[in-house]
């Protein structure tokens, strides 16, 4: 804690014969405040690698106090090739008031369950950005019966001035639990000014209530947003593929867009701000399939008025995309 190292310290499993093995964290007991498998608070320059952390606890009477790694008022953390797990009482990563971490290379899971508690794979929220997230799989077990959010990666009120670049690239994200309601995967809400890179993820909801990629500023028009290569399947009734508000830019290309169900509403939701408030849009080479209702392809330019592929399309946009089934 509070330690601020000017050069890289790294916590790793032993290398020498016979003391390499597994490194298991792993808390137990009767859960307390803020009681946490791992925890780092204000540090710079720590590296986690290739060790695994998880839970036994099974208790949810303190559900919003409970992470297995919780990384708080720190800098430059990078937690790499690890196996976090948690049993649904709690985020396997929980961030907070952090700037510039990086988390790759990871398996993340939050186990089948039925608590009644937050459990997002990753959440991250009121620090300065500039993150990454690159080369993990993230897997959302839980059940989602009420309001309590359940997504695979959450982000809010994090960036700043600086207008740090977050990284979200070469992920596989999976929501298993077809009963669920409202678990999203990547939620990034009433967030401050960033310039979000989102490539080459593999997105797979199949939730009942969902949306599988979300960008919403504050409302001050300052972030820009490139979203390339990703492919991305939702199911249910959810209220987009993606789904985008409050930005300064928008470039959207290479992606894959499918809706399995005659019940989703709009591949591309433009909400809050709407569609005519981003000031610079290059949007094309996109695929977008979605059963024959709402004309094949739902396109929301501003918050409930739906644009068919033919009217998107006068608009300038997606003049060399295509609508068929991949």
């Amino acid at each position: 804690e509070d330690k601020n190292y000017t050069s890289q310290v790294v916590i790793t499993k032993g290398k020498d014969a016979s003391h390499n093995g597994r490194v298991i964290f792993e808390n137990s007991g009767a859960l307390t405040p803020s009681y946490w498998t791992f925890s780092i608070s204000g540090c710079t320059n720590i590296k986690l690698i290739g060790l695994e952390f998880t839970t036994s606890i099974t208790s949810d009477a303190n559900p919003y106090s409970m992470d297995i790694v919780n990384i708080g008022h720190s800098k430059n953390i990078i937690i790499d090739s690890c196996i976090i797990i948690s049993n649904g009482i709690g985020d396997p990563i929980e961030m907070s008031y952090d700037t510039t971490c990086t988390i790759s290379h990871n398996h993340i899971e939050v186990l089948t369950n039925s608590y009644d508690t937050q459990n997002d794979c990753i959440w991250i929220g009121d620090g300065a950005g500039g993150h990454t997230i690159i080369g993990n799989t993230l897997i959302a077990g839980g059940t989602n019966n009420s309001l309590t959010h359940k997504d695979i990666i959450q982000m809010s009120v994090e960036g700043s001035t600086s207008r740090l670049q977050m990284t979200i690239a070469n992920n596989i994200l999976t929501f298993l639990d077809e009963s669920a309601i409202g678990g999203q995967g990547i939620y990034m809400d009433n967030m401050l000014s960033n310039r979000l890179l989102c490539y080459n993820n593999i997105i797979v909801m199949n939730t009942k209530e969902n949306t599988p990629l979300i960008y919403k500023e504050d409302g001050t028009n300052r972030s820009s947003v490139r979203i390339y290569n990703n492919t991305i399947v939702t199911g249910g009734t959810s209220d987009g593929g993606i789904q985008i508000g409050n930005l300064d830019t928008l470039i959207m290309k290479n992606n894959v867009l499918i809706m399995d169900s005659a019940n989703n509403h709009k591949n591309i939701y433009f909400v809050e701000s709407g569609f005519g408030d981003i000031k610079y849009k290059d949007i094309d080479y996109n695929q977008y399939y979605r059963p024959t209702d709402y004309g094949g392809v739902g396109i929301d330019t501003n918050g409930y008025r739906s644009a068919t592929w033919a009217q998107w399309q006068a608009l300038g946009y997606d003049t060399h995309s295509d609508t068929g089934s991949v």
